[in-house]
């Protein structure tokens, strides 16, 4: 026989008999005797024996009352900036006057994407976003970017939500990711190249921009924005002011054509006489749609782009940027001195080197003519 009352009940064993106290708190079940046979006396010391529960359970109570109230207070305190005006926002701000145009435009895009990506999940402005938000949106870009670029988003999320999140960041928590020499992009093979080339050449735009990577090793930047008024056919050069460098190192490169690489800039000259060689390059590449389409071609040709690390993470193992280091090491298989390598590919070098490839123009020439012709 039960008898309950408050917190616990009595357990009746009989009449005569003391009472049992028995009462649950946080799942486990306690037990004990009152040592009282009369009712009135036993819910006394029921009563006495879950005191210290039941004063510890209403503290309990009370701490998740006010979490409670605090997350709502902050969620309220929280300033309502529109994901959509939030770029708008950084850019007013003083710091952000003197960021170049290029990652001022990068900045941009990047921002827009997230936006997007946020309001997909039902998150129209800067104060309904989670960690949980926050959490997807980065496993999504692990799986599209290397650790580099991941870092830079990462980076450039907190600080806006630093400058217009009123104290709420849910990026904060979240690491960098560490850059491996194992990350590195891996060069082709000829044989690779070749299927690559192929592949390519189904779209004019595509071709071009694989024969520029593969027959110049000039970084993707380079190869989407370049520019008819950069290509002398005269001199069957390419004259280029690599983008990454041009800070320190302003005076252009002057790049033999290969055969295979002439026909393919010919044909883009007669659709392109000036402007760009290709505008849809150059659009793709400032709205950073262009890495996927290069990915897509690689893989259209057979050739795995990523593998999963250890932790269960995408890697990306080979991209555009693969075809720079098939130059390379094509280049000097082909017996070209690795001081003109160096500075046709725009790495920064000594004065040496500038004098030593003027002074071997026609070695020069004769090297990347050695290349393999991917496209015969």
């Amino acid at each position: 026989m039960r008898r309950q009352k408050g917190f616990g009940c009595l357990v009746s064993k009989g009449r005569g008999k003391p009472y049992l106290a028995r009462w649950v708190y946080q799942g486990k079940v306690y037990t004990k005797s009152t040592g009282e046979s009369d009712r009135r006396k036993a819910e006394r010391e029921l009563e006495r024996l879950t005191r210290p529960f039941r004063e510890e359970r209403e503290v309990d109570v009370l701490r998740v009352m006010e979490a409670r109230i605090k997350a709502a207070e902050e969620a309220a305190s929280r300033p309502v900036v529109a994901l959509s005006d939030l770029f708008a926002k950084f850019e007013a701000l003083p710091q952000s006057r003197d960021i170049a145009e290029s990652t001022r435009s990068r900045y941009g895009d990047i921002t827009d994407l997230m936006t997007e990506f946020m309001k997909k999940r039902g998150r129209d402005d800067i104060g309904a976003v989670t960690e949980a938000d926050a959490e997807a949106y980065l496993a999504v870009l692990a799986e599209r970017c290397g650790p580099v670029a991941y870092n830079v988003r990462l980076v450039f999320f907190k600080r806006l939500w630093r400058e217009f999140g009123g104290g709420y960041n849910p990026f904060e928590k979240f690491p960098k990711r560490k850059a491996s020499k194992a990350s590195a992009r891996r060069s082709l093979t000829e044989e690779e190249t070749e299927r690559v080339i192929a592949e390519a050449a189904k779209d004019p735009d595509d071709e071009l921009l694989f024969s520029l990577g593969a027959y110049t090793g000039l970084r993707v930047s380079d190869c989407a924005l370049m520019k008819a008024e950069s290509v002398d056919l005269e001199a069957n050069v390419l004259r280029v002011v690599p983008i990454k460098t041009k800070r320190h190192m302003s005076a252009a490169l002057e790049i033999p054509m290969h055969p295979a690489l002439r026909k393919v800039v010919e044909n883009a000259l007669a659709k392109n006489p000036s402007g760009y060689l290709s505008e849809r390059n150059a659009f793709m590449y400032e709205r950073r749609t262009l890495t996927d389409r290069t990915r897509a071609v690689l893989e259209r040709a057979g050739i795995e782009t990523s593998v999963l690390d250890s932790e269960g993470r995408r890697k990306l193992v080979c991209g555009f940027h693969s075809l720079r280091h098939t130059f390379v090491s094509m280049s000097i298989d082909a017996g070209m001195n690795p001081l003109l390598v160096q500075r046709i590919v725009g790495h920064t070098s000594a004065a040496m080197t500038d004098h030593y490839y003027h002074a071997n123009r026609k070695a020069l020439e004769e090297g990347i003519a050695k290349i393999p012709d991917f496209a015969a």
